[in-house]
């Protein structure tokens, strides 16, 4: 009987294919358990774009060292940048007339409603207690939109601190050179601030529209009352102007800082600051926009008691309020006169224009009127 040869033993690699082909299908498809990869890919893709933003930020950021200083430490950012305003009130204290920006008194964030600096955050920046003034997936996020969308938007993700250095620092330009000076004075911001201090800056120094800079001007130009005794329905008002202060100004556009403001109610509904009865009774119950005081012909008084007070305030002041002796009556009286005989007698004796200036028994100017119109 003759011995058997033993089989040869296969190869390390054949053995390797063997396995590869006798091992069965998973049952849920695959070895990543039927996922697709498509999330992982989104992730990555999302985290490049990130390190490409911190790359560009880094190189724009030493740029601007160069080109841009940095804001000198110290500096009043209460008082940087603000355009100079003078108001003029009656001889009872009613303000009659306004040039320029005007900004209210700056209202701490501990004598606002919640619902007011909830609307805010709800809207403009729900991370802001989380992120050091640049939120990089809000970020990244708006750049991948922006790209899918061909360059066609511009989607910007600021955050609260970002909009304040906007506002403080640098112009409206929408391009990605602001934006990285934006990030980079954020970052300072942050660096120097605590977040309500800069919470505080921003909702007291932002444009509100209708002439009004800071949370306390627009809730007097808006609903004549304090930013203090606003309600929901009003605070949601408020923190929707941000957007597009022009624009949605309720003053000129009521309807479209209505339908803003009932995206803010929703997003403080989404947040959870607000309950579903409150959301419905603020919609239930929108603000009622106050009506400013009938816009007198007091350009030629303007004129005068304003440059006698820029005088005597110097060249250093930045908001003038001048209480006048003018009679807001006796302002209209005087108007309606001039009219009337330059309408009538002016026919008559061929006179183009006429003026009245009314004194008081201690010489105190009353009314003033230049012409037939200061137009």
């Amino acid at each position: 009987m003759s011995k058997t040869e033993p089989e040869p033993r296969p190869s390390a690699a054949e053995r390797a294919k063997t396995r590869h082909k006798l091992k069965p299908p998973m049952a849920d498809g695959g070895a990543n358990g039927g996922r697709k990869p498509r999330p992982l890919l989104r992730e990555f893709g999302y985290l490049c774009v990130s390190l490409f933003f911190l790359g560009g930020v880094a190189g724009l950021g030493a740029l601007f060292l160069v080109i841009a200083p940095w804001p000198q430490e110290g500096a009043d950012l209460w008082a940087i940048n603000r355009t100079p305003a003078i108001v003029i009130e009656d001889r009872n204290g009613r303000e009659i007339a306004a040039r320029g920006a005007r900004y209210g008194e700056a209202v701490a964030i501990g004598e606002l409603p919640p619902y007011l600096i909830k609307a805010f955050l709800a809207t403009e920046d729900r991370r802001f207690y989380e992120h050091h003034g640049v939120d990089l997936k809000g970020v990244t996020r708006a750049i991948v939109t922006n790209i899918r969308s061909g360059g066609k938007r511009t989607e910007g993700a600021s955050t609260i601190t970002q909009q304040l250095a906007k506002n403080l620092f640098l112009s409206p330009e929408q391009t990605y050179v602001r934006k990285a000076k934006e990030a980079m004075l954020a970052f300072w911001l942050e660096g120097r601030y605590s977040k309500d201090e800069i919470l505080s800056l921003y909702i007291n120094r932002i444009y509100y529209g209708a002439g009004a800079y800071g949370v306390e001007n627009a809730a007097k130009t808006y609903f004549n009352k304090s930013a203090r005794d606003v309600s929901l329905s009003e605070a949601a008002l408020l923190a929707g102007l941000p957007q597009a202060p022009s624009t949605l100004a309720p003053t000129q556009n009521p309807l479209g800082a209505q339908d803003r403001a009932f995206e803010v109610i929703d997003n403080m509904r989404e947040t959870g600051d607000i309950t579903d009865f409150e959301a419905r009774d603020a919609r239930k119950n929108p603000p009622v926009i106050a009506t400013g005081a009938a816009n007198n012909d007091i350009g030629w008084f303007f004129d005068y008691v304003a440059e006698k007070a820029r005088v005597l305030a110097g060249p250093d002041a930045i908001d003038i309020v001048i209480t006048t002796t003018l009679d807001q009556k006796l302002q209209r009286d005087a108007e309606t006169a001039v009219n009337s005989v330059l309408n009538v007698d002016a026919k008559v004796s061929g006179a183009m224009q006429g003026a009245l200036i009314a004194y008081d028994n201690d010489g105190a100017v009353r009314a003033m009127v230049g012409g037939r119109s200061y137009v």
